[in-house]
């Protein structure tokens, strides 16, 4: 990605993989990641994952 991003879960518990490393993350938990970070999300969960994405560009 060429921005950076922050990810807000609104309602239920994922994973996200930055670099390698695991975050569990849970409802109404921020996370900020950097631009060209290698990063994907994973819900193990039974139900959903609903999580809000802000992406930061500079100009």
């Amino acid at each position: 990605m060429p921005m950076d991003v922050l990810f807000g879960v609104l309602e239920g518990t994922g994973i996200l993989s930055v670099n390698d490393i695991r975050y569990l993350l849970h409802t109404d938990e921020l996370i900020e990641v950097p631009k060209a970070a290698m990063r994907y999300w994973r819900n193990e969960a039974d139900f959903p994952l609903q999580i809000l994405v802000v992406k930061s560009m500079s100009i």
